[in-house]
């Protein structure tokens, strides 16, 4: 058997329990949710310090991001600080002045599991991924994943994949290139969906774009259910019943993060 650790900040501790030290530099970053488009563009814009941060229509809302600080602190217990909401706010307005009159929604924050490297400002840090095979040094069948960038991640699978069908002695060729990713089988027509379905178009694709041709699936078994539960979100009865089916979404939190439920104005 091979267990993967891939456990982003918290790879360290997981490698720990098999007596396998693992070291990251792990990075703080944060983004600003505004709770509607402030603009159907990308704008780039620049930190007091030089960095380059974003401005992003996410859906019907707007991202504003990212902080890049060094992190010490435990992954458990992370939060946003008023000083890099301020640090943000800052950039943008040089482009955007009217952003400071948009209220703030919400905010993120995450840990990047960042690969050590002693010296380099957090900017200049490697975004790389590395899998580690600790079956080197006295912890056979654990491997672990590290760094990387979501961009990334399908290449970081198959190259975790690849080592642990070494491992396990499988010589199947790879069929990353080939098979497409859940909900890709086919592209569905968004408007004559919303025409067959009875909603509206923005519904539709907001739905498109979270579950590709698995929307008819959503829809299959209970057809009538169409009541929009988050208006702002557009998500749908249908759709929260199908998460909870099919996605493992168990609590309010796990809805949200899988469907936008709740996280908007309404």
């Amino acid at each position: 058997a091979v267990v993967v650790n891939a456990t982003g900040a918290w790879s360290p501790g997981l490698a720990g329990l098999a007596g396998q030290p693992l070291r990251l530099r792990p990075a703080k970053g944060i983004h600003l949710v505004y709770g509607r488009r402030l603009t159907n563009h990308a704008l780039v814009a620049r930190a007091i310090d030089g960095r380059e941060i974003y401005l992003l229509p996410h859906g019907q809302a707007t991202w504003i991001g990212t902080t890049d600080d060094d992190y010490f602190g435990d992954p458990d217990d992370v939060a946003v600080t008023a000083d890099e909401i301020e640090y943000l706010l800052g950039g943008v307005a040089e482009v955007l002045p009217g952003i400071l009159e948009y209220p703030i929604l919400g905010t993120m924050v995450g840990i990047r599991p960042t690969v050590f490297r002693w010296g380099p400002y957090e900017d200049d840090l490697s975004r790389h991924h590395e899998i580690l095979d600790h079956g080197l040094s006295g912890a056979s069948g654990l491997i672990s994943v590290i760094g990387g960038k979501l961009a990334s991640y399908r290449l970081l699978a198959e190259e975790t994949v690849d080592r642990v069908c070494f491992r396990l002695g499988r010589t199947a060729p790879c069929r990353t290139g080939r098979v497409p990713l859940p909900g890709g089988e086919r592209q569905l027509a968004g408007d004559a969906l919303a025409t067959q379905l009875g909603l509206p178009q923005s519904v539709v694709q907001r739905l498109l774009q979270r579950h590709g041709d698995r929307v008819r699936q959503i829809f299959a078994d209970r057809p009538l259910d169409r009541e929009l539960v988050c208006p702002c979100q557009g998500v749908t009865a249908a759709e929260i019943r199908y998460v909870v089916r099919h996605e493992w979404a168990r609590d309010l939190a796990m809805l949200r993060r899988r469907t936008g439920l709740g996280g908007g104005e309404c």
